[in-house]
């Protein structure tokens, strides 16, 4: 009788052990980001460490509890408590996803101590109970030898907390591939040196869905690294932004975005949105005041986007208008090897060349001609190393006086866009893209 009484009240004061063991306390928090962005994230979430304000009559964001910023390589951790993690999820324009650490560091030899570490964690006060929970695990340097080693005890520890408070714990998926559309709790277990992490996934799908491209366009940028690399180039608005071979519009969304001070995740739904610990009236409150906050410019920002492709620019307008940022930006179909700069001072020329494969359609036209006009003679293929050095060739002949933001391919084609250029690039940056090690090449 004893037992079962515990149980009941267990269950019974959930709400009450929510506000204490959840909300209450400030916890550790990571978010990943593309490898090289970490600066660029760790600047934003400073940024929106100083940008909350106390509230005054239910007004603005309340003040923001996020401290103890730390870089590590692919991501940013920081302590804060629930609320900024929903305000991280909302505001961030870099990362990837926000990480709720649950277990740091713990001291993991043995699978009898994995097994204390889980059942010893209140898990019914963070999962949703009708989520399958999918499982990232690497396990390396350890004692443990092995993923399977290392995840079976866990989820056993796991399994008996939920039988400890009589309730069933939610079941398993065992396909990453699941995880996807963002309907399950994705859990990380990490053991390093004989210590566990446990990280629980609050964003669900992938950040840089932010709900807006419905046309994708062929090998677009995701949105999270377009915005982390116009951040990277130290674009905020204030000077013109040409996007000349701009696809299916992500980078020219996003740099509407950041110029507008628009809150890039406002339109999609998050994972915690589904814990035992949401608090709605939290969540819209931030939300509407995101919304609502008078940052934007009076003016609108000089955000051009074009491309050679009718279909490419169709879908680019789409795209900004399901995102609310038409009128931040000017669409159109126009070849950059024919494009001049608007009137004006000069700004920022970020290129995304459509190399591999498609690079034929970008080729500049015989004698200077559009190749998208009627009568234009047909663009022949250009290899990548000649393509290059005319983009490189353009941007000295007919730019001269802006910065500039090239992705290239290879190493090798690096050189090329700098012998067109006359001068070699004064930043560089590898990233991953789309399966290979793409090279961004800027003199910002």
């Amino acid at each position: 009788m004893t037992t079962q009484t515990t149980t009941l009240s267990s269950i019974g004061n959930l709400d009450r052990r929510i506000r204490k063991h959840v909300h209450g306390p400030v916890h550790r928090w990571f978010c990943p980001c593309a490898p090289g962005l970490e600066e660029v994230l760790a600047a934003e979430l400073q940024a929106l460490r100083e940008g909350s304000e106390a509230p005054s009559e239910g007004k603005g964001l309340p003040a923001s509890t996020l401290t103890d910023l730390s870089l590590i390589p692919g991501g940013v951790s920081f302590s804060a408590k629930l609320q900024d993690a929903y305000l991280a999820n909302l505001t961030l324009r870099s990362a990837n996803r926000v990480l709720l650490r649950v277990l740091y560091g713990a001291p993991a030899g043995a699978p009898e101590a994995v097994f204390a570490l889980a059942a010893g964690v209140p898990w019914e006060l963070f999962l949703a109970p009708h989520l399958p929970l999918v499982f990232q695990v690497s396990a390396r340097a350890s004692r443990i030898k092995g993923d399977a080693l290392l995840l079976r005890p866990f989820q056993e520890g796991l399994a008996r907390r939920f039988q400890e408070v009589g309730l069933t714990p939610p079941p398993t998926i065992t396909r990453l591939s699941d995880a996807d559309a963002g309907g399950v709790q994705r859990f990380m277990l990490r053991l390093e040196s004989n210590r566990l992490t446990v990280s629980l996934d609050s964003s669900g799908e992938h950040l840089h869905r932010r709900g807006y491209r419905l046309q994708p366009g062929a090998a677009p940028l995701r949105e999270t690294l377009a915005a982390g690399l116009l951040l990277w180039a130290g674009y905020d608005g204030s000077r013109p932004l040409v996007d000349p071979m701009c696809g299916s519009g992500t980078v020219s969304i996003e740099a509407a975005s950041i110029a507008t001070r628009t809150a890039p995740a406002l339109r999609r739904p998050f994972l915690f949105q589904a814990w035992p610990s949401y608090r709605e009236a939290t969540f819209s409150h931030l939300a509407r005041t995101l919304g609502t906050r008078p940052e934007a410019p009076s003016a609108p920002p000089a955000i051009f986007a074009s491309d050679i492709s009718p279909q490419a620019v169709s879908a680019a307008k789409r795209n900004a208008a399901n995102a609310g940022l038409s009128a931040a930006l000017t669409v159109s179909t126009r070849d950059f090897f024919t494009l001049a700069p608007p009137p004006g001072p000069p700004g920022l020329v970020f290129l995304n060349p459509p190399y591999g494969l498609r690079l034929g359609s970008q080729a500049p036209a015989p004698d200077g001609g559009s190749p998208e006009a009627p009568d234009a003679t047909p663009a022949q293929p250009l290899a990548p190393g000649p393509f290059y050095e005319a983009l490189g060739a353009r941007l000295a002949s007919t730019w001269a006086g802006w910065k500039y933001l090239v992705l290239v391919p290879e190493d090798r084609i690096v050189d090329a866009f700098a012998r067109g250029l006359g001068a070699a690039p004064s930043r560089v940056l590898t990233i991953p893209h789309g399966g290979l090690r793409i090279r961004v090449v800027s003199n910002t």
